[in-house]
């Protein structure tokens, strides 16, 4: 084998090494995620005051998301 051959070889060695470590980092990098049902059931809608002091965090359920709206009738 000359020493042409082997250069080429060592490149094809090198690029198929990336190649294979660049896929197992994309593998290991991919985040996994909690798929999001839309219409999943859950607490409807509640109004927790009209004008009083309220706590927050006491409305906040662990793993769930929580939309709070604040508004005022003028």
């Amino acid at each position: 084998m000359n020493a042409r051959m082997r250069i080429l070889l060592v490149l094809a060695v090198l690029v198929v090494a990336g190649l294979v470590g660049l896929v197992v980092h994309h593998e290991s990098t991919k985040t996994k995620s909690t798929p999001i049902t839309l219409g999943s059931p859950g607490k409807k809608v509640e109004t927790i005051s009209h004008g009083e002091d309220i706590s927050i965090e006491a409305q906040l359920v662990d793993g769930q998301w929580t939309v709070i709206e604040f508004g005022a009738e003028w």
